[in-house]
């Protein structure tokens, strides 16, 4: 493919990213949707609501298999808990947020996506972009290839026709083999732009043909939109465009939702850092859950209401700790061993009272060590002794013994 000149819109700042599709506070850029939902009209989101809302639905805790969003107007386009968390850090995007956001973008109220941009739901080429269909791909010396289907176009729901006739650019995310890039179909010039996240430079062969495979797609969808759409006699022109790569292997569905959203021909994008990509997720779960397209909101704010999602819950220090991974108090160890619960008064003998104070910071230390040794241990009415040596510190070493009395007491020697 022939190298390409730079491209696109400005990248966002990497500073405070907030509610994007649902729009309640900084727009950053001008093709960033502003359409908000009607349950969200009149109500204030801040900062701590968000990042509240985000805990929740992105909570790998709760139930994985509930459905935290269903788009207004498309019974078959329905996101569980699932893949919303496919949303969170080092996690790889699933098909089904990459479609939504497709859906989202077209229902836009942005002169971006109303004037020049159309997005084609990724299932339509992975459906036909498979490795069998791949294999008997052929360009010379006649063209050959499985198609789309005679009745493609018929079904609005999945694609527009109409819709996509009207626009300058199409958009059209593919994943194969867990990676995810995106087409930009130049409709006027005839052109594919290749817009790949993790391009290495030159393109194995497999790439290219895979290439060449969805150029000949996409044109069939070109003379379904537009019947007076003439193909090209070659295939489809392509370009790689320059655009942010990713620093990971697990980024790229991202990638591909923020190409849609700002790349164009007129600017170059930016390098989009961790901490940028890291706030480019955190916006996609509030598009989703607090668009305007959700019919299943009211769990959102159902649960920004409850107790549930309430970010630092008041400690109640007098509730009794039941859990057997939490150490206990210093107190109820020393009871549960039989010594004293006090400091040495000034001038006291520590050994006459069977007492060891080793200081404020490491007494509990020691104690909780003992504790661990006495659950342990059963032992009879015999003296023994048990050797617990341990690091304090960087360079003190201390050594406990403990001797069991016959009395069924104990001290520290």
């Amino acid at each position: 493919m022939p190298a390409n000149p730079s491209c696109m819109t400005p990248s966002p700042p990497g500073k405070q990213i907030s509610l994007g599709d649902a729009g309640t506070e900084q727009h950053y850029t001008q093709c960033t949707p502003v359409k908000v939902h009607p349950l969200l009209k009149g109500r204030k989101i801040d900062e701590d609501d968000e990042e509240r809302v985000r805990r929740w639905a992105a909570n790998r805790s709760l139930e994985q298999s509930e459905v935290l969003a269903s788009y207004e107007g498309r019974q078959h386009l329905s996101l569980l808990r699932d893949d919303i968390c496919s949303l969170l850090p080092r996690h790889w995007v699933t098909s089904n947020i990459v479609q939504w956001m497709c859906s989202t973008f077209n229902d836009s109220e942005s002169l971006r996506f109303k004037d020049d941009f159309y997005c084609i739901p990724p299932g339509i080429l992975e459906t036909v972009l498979q490795k069998r269909n791949l294999a008997s791909f052929r360009e010379d010396p006649t063209v050959s290839y499985v198609g789309l289907g005679p009745n493609f176009g018929d079904d609005s729901i999945f694609f527009d026709k109409i819709a996509a006739s009207m626009r300058k650019w199409w958009f059209a995310p593919v994943c194969i083999d867990r990676h995810w890039w995106l087409y930009a179909f130049e409709i006027a010039q005839k052109r594919l732009w290749v817009l790949d996240s993790m391009n290495t430079g030159v393109p194995n062969n497999e790439r290219v043909k895979l290439h060449a495979y969805a150029a000949r797609l996409i044109e069939d969808m070109a003379k379904v939109s537009m019947p007076a759409y003439e193909h090209t006699k070659n295939g489809l022109p392509r370009f790689y465009a320059s655009v942010p790569q990713q620093d990971n292997g697990c980024d790229c569905g991202v990638f591909v939702i923020k190409f849609m959203q700002f790349w164009g021909l007129d600017k170059p994008l930016q390098h989009w850092d961790q901490d940028i990509v890291q706030e480019f997720r955190k916006e996609i779960i509030l598009d989703i859950v607090m668009g305007p397209h959700n019919l299943e909101i009211g769990k959102a704010l159902q649960a920004l209401e409850s107790n549930y999602v309430r970010r630092n819950q008041p400690r109640k220090k007098s509730k009794a700790v039941k859990s057997p991974f939490t150490a206990p108090s210093t107190r109820s160890m020393l009871q549960c061993a039989g010594l004293p619960t006090r400091k040495p008064r000034k001038g006291e003998d520590n050994r006459s009272r069977n007492f060891y104070y080793v200081g404020k910071l490491h007494y509990r230390h020691i104690c909780y060590y003992i504790y661990v040794l006495l659950v342990s241990c059963e032992p009879d009415d015999s003296c023994f002794a048990a050797g617990l040596s341990f690091h304090v510190g960087d360079s003190l070493k201390l050594m406990v013994t403990m001797n069991r009395k016959p009395l069924g007491g104990w001290c520290l020697s």
